[in-house]
């Protein structure tokens, strides 16, 4: 029986954390917008151009060319703003980023809304 009991609590402690961990993934700090904004990522090897697939005021996603290595601090450049942030994943061409110090929403209108002329595609919400 106390068998039996430990076995319950073992699944059971298991079944919670996972739930912790989907409802910590589900909520983010900030919004997401998917975008297409071509920028300019400036790392320890140089300057090099790229395009923010994914945007909100606490990170990007970024398609580039050359590959950044995880941890490193860089610095974002588009439509006249700039961003410093540290690399936190670096996949298949993307790199994502958490940025340093979160954009102000003023920042992500501009980007996202108020830029027309510029070419800028918003894909979704």
């Amino acid at each position: 029986m106390l068998y039996f009991f430990g076995i319950i609590l073992v699944v059971g402690g298991m079944a919670a954390g996972g739930m912790a961990w989907w409802s910590q993934v589900s909520m983010r700090r900030a919004k997401r917008y998917s975008c297409m904004i071509p920028c300019s990522v400036v790392g320890a090897k140089g300057r090099q151009a790229a395009v923010i697939v994914d945007l909100s005021r606490a990170g990007a996603i970024v398609d580039l060319k050359k590959s950044i290595a995880q941890g490193e601090e860089v610095e974002l450049n588009f439509l006249g703003e700039t961003a410093t942030g540290r690399v936190v994943r670096n996949k298949n061409g993307s790199i994502t980023l958490n940025f340093l110090t979160m954009l102000n929403t003023a920042v992500i209108d501009k980007a996202l809304f108020d830029e027309p002329e510029t070419g800028l595609v918003l894909a979704g919400k």
